[in-house]
Formats: structure tokens, sequence, C-alpha cells
């Protein structure tokens, strides 16, 4: 055993009594008492932790447990509670099966009797005591008290490795000293620092004139201490000490340590050194012996265990650790877009009279020269756009905030300058007051929150599903780009901006802040298939329809399915309805086979 002056709270048993002491602190805690469980005071392994993670009556049975501790600590004290628990957990039992389960259960009972006294001393409540303990964790390292592990009786029939300076004042039967022979060479290397002393000061070089001059009365003052710490290695023992000497003297150098010093070996050869020995044993025969041990082989390289012959070999995996299983989002579903497809099929080229165009300007007044072209670019500007459509209202979006600062805040969150405020203040008040249809009235700052739901989350079990069905289903969509061959299977996840009924249809819409040249119906088309925006809504889409089916009593498509809009925000208007809105209604035959993919696998 290697002798430790080690504090014990610096014990591994220290940690496990404050995560135990912790749950019970907060016994309605099921993460502070999952964790507790993990210590291997109640003997609960990988398979049981997690069975029981899974059992709620078995997670009541250890919090009523944990209670009737917590009781006992506060009506009882702190030492009757832990033996308590001790004794009905069988902690010493499970202790016992572990390695160094001795020096375990003495770690342990230290620990709870200072821990003890702190309380008694201190008059310390539950969680005074649970900041004691933590801080005497935090300052074992540093920790000079006597609160050192205990020695176990045990410990007198093991072989306890101390340093020189450590054994100072200290006895033992028997003391090996295997190394008195070697010296450090650091000094005489050394070239940048000499530490030595000169009237009776400490002093450093850093390479003056007398650099190698200090070094010499540095190595003079080494050996000296060297000699020191050799007559306490040798004046340890009670009974016999041994000491080893190796001839290392070779053609180019001396042997200088201490006991070559003392033996006068510096200069004397094999032959010299033999009979300097022989002489101690005959003129001292009680209390010198000496052994020639002679060198079976040449120790070329580090000891190593002998091979036992036996052919090892690892265990050959069983089943494949690949699997399908995963938690998926639409982005990480639209990363399989083969981006090097045609914009559009060719049998879809002339379909772009089929996207919802509303009213009848020049071509040029899709392209309004606004506040929103004079915004930054980028995500940055999209998180703020969706970040105050999200949190605040529509209508006081359209009356203007009185706190102007909400919009500087935004932007700032995401590392924009706050110069840009009121341009995003005049853009939100467009998006919010512009018709999102032929329908004038069909505006958000229309809708009431009563009627939207902002940011609605989802979840869609995938069953073992091939994306190619996506794509034979979808094949004829004017937004969707195909996608390339992927099993799945998990869940697919991901947030909705806005879910809004209105007269009595419910609608998806999403917020895109893309810059693009202008904001025909044609260009909205293109930037849709080009991010495949398209396989977005139709997700979005299947979502809101299975969820209206299960809540909408009633629900029929045709007459409750308003469809999808897509709000470019930088291209609404407020004098032109349906300026930048992508618009669709898909088709109920194509969300019914697109649902069989997913909820029929």
């Amino acid at each position: 055993m290697i002798n430790s002056k080690q504090s014990v709270f610096a014990a591994p048993q220290a940690m496990e009594l404050y995560t135990v002491l912790q749950a019970i602190a907060q016994p309605g805690c099921i993460p502070a008492l999952k964790q507790a469980l993990t210590v291997n005071w109640f003997n609960l392994d990988g398979q049981r932790l997690y069975r029981l993670g899974e059992d709620e009556a078995g997670l009541d049975a250890w919090l009523s447990r944990f209670q009737d501790y917590q009781q006992i600590w506060q009506e009882q004290g702190l030492l009757t509670m832990l033996q308590t628990l001790l004794q009905q957990e069988q902690v010493e039992v499970h202790l016992c099966a572990q390695i160094q389960a001795e020096r375990a259960l003495t770690n342990l009972h230290h620990i709870i009797e200072r821990l003890q006294q702190a309380a008694i001393d201190e008059h310390l409540a539950i969680n005074k005591t649970l900041d004691w303990l933590h801080l005497a964790i935090l300052q074992a390292p540093q920790d000079s008290s006597e609160d050192r592990q205990l020695r176990l009786e045990s410990d007198e029939d093991a072989v306890k490795i101390v340093t020189l300076h450590s054994s100072k004042g200290l006895e033992y039967p028997l003391v090996f000293c295997p190394s008195l022979w070697q010296r450090n060479d650091r000094l005489k290397n050394e070239k940048n620092l000499i530490q030595c002393h000169e009237q009776g000061e400490m002093i450093a070089d850093l390479g003056s004139g007398q650099f190698a001059e200090r070094r010499d009365k540095a190595l003079s003052e080494e050996l000296a201490e060297d000699l020191r710490l050799l007559y306490v290695a040798v004046t340890r023992a009670q009974y016999r000490c041994y000491i080893a000497w190796a001839d290392v003297r070779s053609k180019d150098k001396a042997n200088d340590s201490a006991m070559a010093y003392l033996l006068e070996y510096a200069d004397a050869n094999f032959a010299a050194q033999q009979k300097i020995l022989k002489t101690l044993v005959s003129e001292q025969p009680q209390c010198f012996q000496y052994q020639l041990l002679p060198a079976e082989s040449v120790v070329s390289d580090y000891y190593q265990r002998p091979s036992s012959g036996r052919t090892l070999s690892y265990r050959r995996q069983s089943r494949s650790l690949s699997t399908h299983w995963q938690m998926s989002s639409y982005t990480a579903l639209s990363a399989l877009s083969q981006y090097n497809a045609p914009e559009l099929p060719e049998d879809k080229a002339e379909e772009l009279a089929e996207v919802e165009i509303i009213g009848s300007l020049p071509e040029e007044d899709y392209n309004p020269e606004t506040a929103a072209s004079e915004l930054p670019r980028g995500a940055q500007m999209g998180n703020a756009v969706h970040f105050l459509l999200e949190n605040i209202s529509f209508q006081s979006l359209t009356a203007g905030l009185d706190d102007k600062r909400i919009y500087e805040s935004a932007l700032g969150e995401y590392g924009l300058s706050s110069k840009h405020a009121p341009l995003l203040e005049s853009l939100l008040q467009t998006v919010v007051s512009a018709p999102l249809s032929s329908n004038p009235d069909f505006r958000l700052n229309q809708l009431s929150s009563k009627q939207c739901v902002k940011e609605m989350p989802f979840y869609l079990a995938l069953q073992d599903m091939d994306v190619a069905r996506i794509n034979r289903i979808l094949a004829e969509t004017p937004a969707y780009q195909t996608l390339s061959s992927k099993q799945m299977s998990g869940y697919l996840t991901g947030f909705i901006d806005l879910i809004c009924e209105y007269q009595g249809k419910y609608y998806v819409m999403d917020y895109k802040t893309n810059s693009l040249p202008d904001y025909r119906p044609a260009t909205l088309l293109q930037a849709m298939r080009q991010h495949n925006y398209g396989l977005q809504y139709w997700l979005y889409s299947l979502v809101l329809h299975h969820y209206l089916q299960q809540r909408l009593a009633g629900y029929a498509y045709g007459r409750h399915f308003g469809g999808v809009k897509y709000l470019f925000v930088r291209g609404m208007r407020v004098d032109l309805p349906g300026a930048g809105v992508y618009a669709d209604l898909p088709e109920e035959r194509l969300i019914d086979e697109l649902g069989s993919v997913f909820f029929e696998g």
C-alpha cells in the first residue's frame, strides 16, 4: 500500500455520501433520487436502474423510503438517520462485495463521524450540513488538518511505499532501499537557473559570470541533502535494512551519488567496490552482510509479465449496430434534396397558371422599393423576425410598441445593429396588416389570440419508411424537390410557425425572410422549390390534418382545411392583396397517401 496523507474527504466515499444526502434532503426530486441510486450502496446495476426508471410504482416506493430518512434526520439527527439507512439498505453488505471493501467501509464511517461532529459543534441544519460536506470535499486536496485516512489493522501486513522525506521520524520492522545508488543529473545539465546559498541567503543565478561556480556550489549542497536523506532511510528499520548497490560507473562518468560518496566508490572500479564491501563484512559481521546478485540476463527493456501462452480473442459482434431509427426534422429530411434536379419538371413548366395570383398589377409592382429591401439579409434577421412575430401580438405590432427597445433588443440578441429597429418595425407592421388573399379582411392583425397557435411543436412517429415513397406521392407537385433514397424510422419533429383559424377554416402559415429579386408568383414558386419548402408544407399539412381529425368534431378536409400560406415578408404589401404570399391547397388524396407512409409504414 502507498502511505497516504490524503484527506479522507478526498476519498470517493465522501462524494457518494454527499450524493445520497442530497437526495434525502429533497426526497421529492426524482433526478436527485435517480442519481443517488447509481451509488454502489444500493447494489443496482444498469439494467435494474433502467427498469426502475420505467417503473412508476418502484420509484414511488424509493421516494417514500427517502422521505422516511429525511423525517428521521429532522427528528433524530444525522447519525441516527445514516445508521438506519446503512442497516435497512444493507449498505455494508453491498460494499463488502466491492474491491478494497475494508478501506471503503473505514472511510465511510470516518467521514460520517467527522460530519456528525461538525453538525453538533456548529449546530448545522440539513442544508448547512450538506454545504459543510461539499466544502470539505472541495478543500480536500489542500487540507492539512488531521482528518487523514485511518489506517487499518490489515495495513500492518502490507508493504508500505513511502518517500524518504515522509519517513522521517517513523520506524518499520524491515526497510528496503532500492535506489540509493542513484543521483539526479538535473543540476549538471541546468543552463538557465541555479539556486544556492551565499552568506546565509538563498540566491538564484539566471546566467551571470559566476554561473559555473554557483553550479558547483549547488551540486555540493545537493550532495549534502542527499547524504541527510540517506541517513534517514537507513535508520528507519527496527530489525533489518536492505540496501541495493548497482555499479553504473562508466569510463566517462563516475558514480557521484551520496552512497558512492559515503563508501568512497566515486573512482573505484568493480573489484575495488567488492573489496570495500568485504572489508565491512569482516569488520562488522553482526551489523553487515553482503551478497553479490549475479545478473542472469541483460536487461534491455522494461519488465513485462511473461505470457501465459494462451491466445486471447475478443467477443465477436453478433448483431448489427446500424439502425434506421432516429429523431429527424424537416431540415434533416430536406438535406436529401437532389439539388441537381431541374427547377421544374418539363411537364410542369406550363403549370404556373395554377399558382394563386391575386390582383392584376403590372410586373414591376411585385418588386417594390420598400424599407424591407434595406434590412440585412441572412439567418440572423430571420430569427429576429420570427422571435417578434411569435412573442408579440399581431395587434400590438400593428399599433406600434410603446417601448421601441424591444426591437433593438431582438436585433441585439441575434448580433444585428439597433439602427435597423425603425425599418424592422415598419416591416412587421406591413406583414401583420397586409391582406393574405383576395379577401381584404384576411390579415394577421384580424386574428385573435384564440384563433392562433404560434410555434406549434409536433412529433410524427415513423414506421419503417423509404423516402422513395414520398417522391412517388409528391412527384407531380410543383413546389416539391425529389429526395435521394433513404430508409428511416423513429420520429419526425418540428415547429410550425403559425396555425390559425379564419372563417371556420384552418391554415398552416410559415414566415420566410428570403430576399428575392422580385416577388412575382413564379419567383415565389422557384424559391419554394429551390429550398424544398414544398416538402415542408406537405408535412405541416399532414400534421394539421391529422391533428384536426382527432380534435375537431365532424372534421372534413374540404370544409375545414384552408390550405397553406408562406409569407415572404419582404415582398408583402398592404395595397396589394396576396403580394409576397405563396398559397396552396394540398390535394386531400395526396395528404391521405402521405399519411399512409408515416402512420401505416
